[in-house]
């Protein structure tokens, strides 16, 4: 048994069928479009890291260096404190409050 379809209701599924299908191939292109962006933002945001990173590792050695540097007086001071004691003692300065960390 064959079901007879009026000519004008088969062009409007047909015009409907090609709506969809170029619908279609909106959609599909404009995906393509926003994973070219979405890889494009990856790339711009891993390289912002990178360089962010890079600004880190510097701020850090020169934290190590600081670091270092305040290490170097403090052995200094480790021996002049002793001494600045010791010449207060001989002038009989006895409240001289010097204290190494």
């Amino acid at each position: 048994m064959f079901v007879t379809v009026p000519a004008q209701r088969l062009e409007n599924i047909e015009g409907r069928l090609d709506h969809l299908t170029n619908a279609i191939g909106d959609l599909s292109g404009g995906q393509r479009v926003l994973r070219a962006d979405l890889e494009e933002l990856r790339a711009e945001m891993s390289e912002r890291f990178d360089k962010v990173d890079q600004r880190f590792d510097k701020m850090d050695e020169r934290f190590t260096g600081m670091d270092q540097r305040f290490a170097s007086v403090d052995r200094q001071l480790a021996f002049v404190v002793p001494a600045i004691s010791a010449i207060a003692r001989k002038l009989g300065i006895d409240d001289l409050a010097i204290e190494a960390s």
